[in-house]
Formats: structure tokens, sequence, C-alpha cells
């Protein structure tokens, strides 16, 4: 029986939001599991956090996008972010709200319209 978000799930998802509320880029997987950990910049200005972070924030984020909590997407304008060093892996994240904002941003283009089939059949209603 499920007792609520995790504390993973949670952490995800105040992250999330925090970056929407600052009106920053939406993050990537990468930058989620950094800032969840709260990993310091190295010497050359890029975080690293190890596999073991990285996977338990994807599941996370995969757990949260099934309840509707999020969507995530890839996106290589976005995924190419200075310091994130896994482009190939990055997908960028969003809620309904930010959802939101990052449509009426792009317009309308194909990739809008199968984001925003996507956000329907997971139950978000801001589209």
């Amino acid at each position: 029986m499920s007792r609520g978000l995790g504390s993973v799930e949670r952490a995800c998802l105040k992250v999330i939001q925090w970056r929407e509320g600052a009106d920053k880029r939406p993050p990537t997987t990468f930058t989620v599991a950094c800032d969840v950990y709260d990993v310091s910049p190295d010497d050359d200005g890029n975080r690293l956090c190890n596999n073991t972070q990285h996977v338990a924030v994807k599941r996370a984020l995969a757990s949260l996008q099934r309840k509707g909590f999020v969507i995530g997407f890839r996106d290589t304008y976005h995924s190419r972010a200075r310091g994130d060093g896994n482009i190939e892996l990055c997908h960028i994240w969003m809620t309904e709200v930010g959802l939101a904002r990052w449509l009426a941003h792009v317009g309308e283009c194909d990739l809008a319209t199968n984001i925003t089939r996507r956000a329907q059949t997971i139950g978000m209603t801001c589209v």
C-alpha cells in the first residue's frame, strides 16, 4: 500500500517547483539529481553526482510522471546547459505550471503537440 510520495520524489518535485518559481530554465534529470543531493561544483564549475544518486532520481521522476505530477521529455536546446555532463541522458522536467508557460513560449509546433498529447494522457489539465 502506498503512503504517498517518497523522500526522493518529494525532493525532486520541490526542486522542479523551485526552479520554475525562480524563472530558471527547466531542469534536466542530472540537474535535479545534483540539487536533490546538494552536489557542489568542482574546481572547473561542474557538478558531478554519482551513478546511484542519478538512478534514484531517474526512478523518482519516472514515478512522479506516472502519477501526473511532472512531465519530462528530451529537448536538445535545454540539455546542452553549461556544466551538464550527461547530454545524452538529458530530459527536462516540468510541472503543469511550467508546462503551460513552456507551451505558451514555443507556440504551435510538432513537439508541443506531442507533449500536449502526452500531458493529457497522464492527467495534466493545463493544456
